[in-house]
């Protein structure tokens, strides 16, 4: 608020010059002589406070973003295999490149589970809008 005051010194004259009775509220040439050089102050303790506490010491922001940069693959590989066994996304918000790669990691990761009939595929190839788990169960009923 003080710079601000300290910039807008001009138009302040200009204001008080016509409309005299603000004369007794205004500031006095002592006052603003001492308003520039607390300005000057102020911007100097400014700089030195950015400069001894700014990034050099870890903050909490720091540390989290840290914590969650080591653990991002991790989370990343998780998120996709859930967008990928949710029944109304599957592989359709991937690219092709993304679609094969998570595919191929579906396969590495879970193959004793998928390997027979490859059911991942069938999984993937159904229409959205069939009822995933009629379509399970009668499957699963089918292969008794």
């Amino acid at each position: 608020m003080i710079e601000k005051l300290h910039r807008i010194h001009d138009i302040t004259d200009i204001l008080v010059t016509l409309n005299p009775s603000f004369i007794n509220i205004y500031l006095t040439n002592t006052d603003w002589q001492e308003l520039d050089m607390l300005v000057i102050l102020l911007e100097l303790i400014y700089l030195v406070t950015n400069f001894l506490f700014s990034s050099s010491y870890p903050t909490l922001e720091n540390l989290h973003e840290k914590k969650l940069d080591k653990y991002w693959d991790k989370l990343k590989t998780t998120f996709n295999e859930a967008v990928i066994l949710d029944p109304n996304n599957k592989l359709m918000l991937f690219d092709n490149e993304k679609k094969e790669t998570s595919y191929d990691y579906f396969h590495k990761k879970y193959g004793v589970f998928i390997n027979h009939d490859d059911i991942l595929k069938e999984y993937l190839d159904l229409p959205e809008e069939i009822n995933i788990l009629d379509y399970w169960k009668t499957k699963s009923k089918n292969s008794q």
